[in-house]
């Protein structure tokens, strides 16, 4: 998502806990944000901004992070961004979960995980157990939930963090996926960069972790342990 921005300030709990002074990414020049309509746009998977990423000095708000900047990996390694895509749209009061960012409260994984309330959408994978598990996969309906529609700003950006390989980085100290192409890079604002950059795009090798995208497969003892229901689906919340 310290997470996504309302007029420069941060959706977690408490919510005026933003990055002082910085104000959301504005996006392309010229370019209108996305409409937030699921069957015009891929949906965003990236993290919301004020997300902090764990980097040799310190957490830095995602937003912050540029090219050639350095990461802490979860195995305590540093490497380098390679890109950071971002993504605005408009919110409109919708079912379409993928739409709706997920808030994980602060340790609602475990102990300090997350430090802070993390907000990210709900197709980005953290890390659990040594399964990536997609967020909205975790959704409880209490400490892991959809941010209600009312509590989001007029516009919303995303940043996903690219590096040479798919890796595990930490989160608001949470451990949470790099970019991995299932969504192409086009769909990101600033997609005319990394061609500027790179050229041609690169396909991403997968980590060799098993991937969880639907709250059914999420085994059932972390079920238990997080307060995962099955008998009813989680509701994208409107207010």
């Amino acid at each position: 998502m310290a997470n996504e921005t309302n007029n420069g300030q941060a959706l977690g709990k408490p919510p005026h806990a933003g990055v002082p002074g910085k104000p959301p990414h504005a996006g392309v020049p010229g370019k209108p944000p996305h409409a937030g309509n699921p069957h015009d746009d891929k949906p965003p998977v990236c993290f919301a901004a004020g997300s902090m990423i764990a980097t040799p000095e310190g957490e830095v708000a995602v937003e912050t992070l540029a090219i050639g900047d350095l990461v802490m990996t979860a195995s305590g390694e540093q490497v380098a961004v390679k890109w950071v895509g971002h993504q605005t749209f408009r919110p409109v009061a919708s079912s379409d979960e993928n739409l709706q960012p997920v808030r994980i409260s602060a340790g609602a994984l475990e102990t300090g995980k997350p430090n802070r309330d993390l907000v990210l959408t709900a197709s980005h994978g953290v890390i659990i157990d040594g399964l990536v598990i997609n967020a909205g996969a975790l959704v409880n309906q209490g400490s892991i939930d959809f941010v209600a529609w009312n509590e989001l700003p007029d516009t919303v950006t995303y940043y996903h963090i690219e590096t040479e390989n798919h890796e595990v980085i930490l989160a608001n100290g949470t451990e949470a996926e790099t970019y991995i192409d299932y969504i192409e890079r086009k769909a990101f604002d600033n997609y005319d960069e990394y061609v500027a950059l790179y050229g041609t795009e690169t396909r991403i090798v997968e980590m060799p972790h098993h991937r969880i995208s639907a709250r059914r497969l999420v085994p059932l003892a972390l079920r238990q342990r997080l307060g995962i229901e099955l008998n009813e689906a989680p509701m994208a919340k409107t207010a």
